[in-house]
């Protein structure tokens, strides 16, 4: 078999395929509206975790304040000596 012989029969064959096919006149508009539709739910999607994370840095940084000012320090006590650091001697 020649290459001429296996481009003629290919040609047939396809030729034979797209005869038994049919085409959708909105098979376009049908697949444009299911890519917008994806895209809209992708972004979407991406909103709503954009503002889990966000949700959940703001609950993380208020705890870790509020945790922070509730840090007892501990009472002065009266029988400790002063910090020698606060002694201030007047000539």
């Amino acid at each position: 078999m020649t290459d001429h012989t296996m481009d003629e029969r290919l040609a047939e064959s396809l030729r034979a395929f797209a005869s038994q096919t049919t085409s959708s006149p909105d098979a376009y508009a049908r697949a444009k509206q299911e890519w917008q539709r994806r895209d809209r739910r992708r972004r979407l999607v991406m909103v709503a975790v954009a503002g889990v994370l966000i949700a959940a840095a703001d609950v993380v940084g208020l705890w870790a304040l509020h945790a922070s000012e509730q840090t007892p320090t501990p009472a002065p006590s009266s029988t400790t000596p002063p910090a020698v650091s606060r002694v201030v001697i007047l000539p």
